[in-house]
């Protein structure tokens, strides 16, 4: 499941290389969307981080386990609000954001990863969407 509905486009897709970025490539797929559009966890599971840095500005990371074992998580970065708190449970498709410029962004959209463990941002992977 998207982020964001279908009718926000992908602005930046996974994989393009640029040496502004920490992996030397981006990490995730940007959606272009207004300030405040609602952010759904793509996938079910537990809230592991709720909070703001200087670089993915307001974001959420949702921790889910797609087989026995394997520990996955998204990341939905630069909102302008959380709507939940660390260590909360949530489905999928629930809102768990609003999207916003927050960080180090030049425009609104939501940035979204998909990580697997160890979860640092040199460990993402394709994201389903395009």
């Amino acid at each position: 499941m998207r982020p964001v509905d279908d009718k926000w486009p992908v602005t930046n897709p996974y994989g393009v290389k640029d040496s502004r970025y920490a992996a030397g490539y981006h990490t995730g797929v940007d959606f272009g969307c207004p300030v405040g559009t609602p952010v759904r966890a793509p996938q079910g599971g537990k809230v592991i981080t709720a909070k703001y840095d200087d670089d993915y500005g307001n974001y959420v990371t949702i921790m889910y386990t797609p087989r026995k074992g394997d520990k996955k998580l998204f990341l939905l970065a630069h909102n302008s609000e959380l709507l939940v708190k660390t260590g909360q449970t949530v489905k999928r498709g629930q809102v768990v954001a609003k999207s916003g410029e927050s960080g180090n962004t030049r425009g609104a959209h939501v940035h979204a990863e998909k990580r697997h463990s160890p979860f640092g941002y040199h460990n993402t992977e394709k994201p389903p969407w395009r």
